[in-house]
């Protein structure tokens, strides 16, 4: 009995080291080349044929079954730290997919994304927004729902964690990954990640003995995404070119030119209004003093 548990514990992990090594493989190529984050994402096996049009596939594969370990479930250590493993690497894969990839010979120009990536960092962030909500409204016990949520949530913080790629870092060129924090916090927030982040901390239940666990890793994104909304706030304003803010200026400088002129203009034709109904309401008082004294003479 004993020789037989060895060798299926042995064969868990030589199976979990291969997944680690063919990940391995999969961030090198999948951060190199844009045709191969393409590939990836557009892969579907109902149609082999897909062309350039997205599929969730491989992403669904990875959110559910790999970066997902059950860590709030009661398990064999040693089998929650091979799930551990695998899914360290399984969210590494995702972040080589939505980064910038190194055959990219410009300089990224932070206001100008690539319009592939970003279509490819659009989806993808959706897919996981996706995952998240299926997670929430899940009607499982609860010790597996919270540790499906907080392991995707977990995956959001790695996305936007600086020090995250350094893990792989031969795979991630600084220079070209440059902006790629501000694109990734961009999608984020357009896709409504701190609402759904927010809306399960309003939904947890207080008496769950891992509640402080569920407020910590949900915590964590929210503060990155401040902190990266604070750090590239020139980058989140809209775009304006030079010329349009000149001419936006010298509009309303006209405007506020023309209306000073017509205010003065109207002041100054309301004060010789007011001297002419002066004069009158006087030369009207002088006829009536003049009529009222007739009237009296005549009375006398």
């Amino acid at each position: 009995e004993k020789d037989s548990k060895a060798c299926v514990e042995n064969s868990k992990h030589a199976k979990s080291e291969y997944m680690i090594f063919i990940l391995h493989v999969i961030i090198e190529v999948v951060s190199s080349y844009k045709k191969a984050k393409l590939d990836f994402i557009t892969y579907s096996r109902t149609h082999q044929l897909c062309g350039s049009k997205f599929h969730s596939t491989s992403i669904n594969f990875f959110l559910h079954k790999l970066i997902c370990t059950n860590f709030l479930v009661k398990q064999d250590p040693t089998e929650l730290k091979m799930k551990e493993g695998i899914a360290l690497y399984a969210k590494l894969t995702i972040t080589a997919l939505l980064a910038s990839p190194s055959d990219n010979v410009e300089m990224p120009d932070p206001k100008k994304e690539d319009a592939v990536m970003a279509s490819i960092r659009k989806h993808t962030i959706e897919y996981l927004c996706r995952a998240i909500k299926d997670g929430s409204d899940s009607k499982q016990v609860a010790e597996v729902r919270y540790s499906k949520i907080v392991n995707l949530v977990q995956l959001c913080t790695s996305l936007i964690t600086p020090v995250f790629g350094n893990m792989h870092e031969n795979c991630f060129d600084k220079v070209v990954t440059n902006r790629d924090l501000f694109y990734l916090a961009r999608v984020m927030l357009e896709k409504g990640v701190p609402n759904q982040i927010t809306f399960i901390i309003s939904e947890l239940d207080l008496n769950i003995p891992f509640l402080k666990v569920i407020m910590k890793e949900c915590l964590k994104p929210l503060n990155l995404l401040g902190n990266i909304k604070t750090n590239y706030h020139e980058y989140f304003k809209p775009d304006k070119s030079a010329e349009g803010e000149g001419e936006n200026e010298d509009y309303i400088e006209s405007l506020v030119d023309h209306y000073d002129s017509s205010d003065s203009r109207s002041s100054f034709s309301s004060d010789e209004d007011s001297i002419e109904m002066e004069s009158e309401y006087d030369d009207s008082e002088e006829d009536s003093d003049e009529e009222d004294s007739e009237e009296d003479e005549e009375d006398s």
